[in-house]
């Protein structure tokens, strides 16, 4: 199923729709992002636009 992933690693919040092919070519938005308020608004107006869900894997403790 396609969604718009909001993961974190090394300091870097990354925004990214899976599958890629699901998404335009062009970006919509920035994929990285140094705070997770702004990687939370680049996601929900990404998924806004396309009409995915958000599946913020950041909130699971691991992160």
């Amino acid at each position: 199923m396609a969604a718009v992933h909001l993961t974190h690693s090394k300091g870097i919040y990354r925004v990214r729709v899976e599958p890629p092919d699901a998404a335009p070519a062009i970006p919509l938005a920035s994929e990285t992002h140094v705070g997770h308020l702004s990687a939370q608004t680049a996601a929900r107006i990404i998924a806004t636009h396309l009409g995915l869900p958000v599946i913020d894997e950041t909130q699971g403790g691991g992160a």
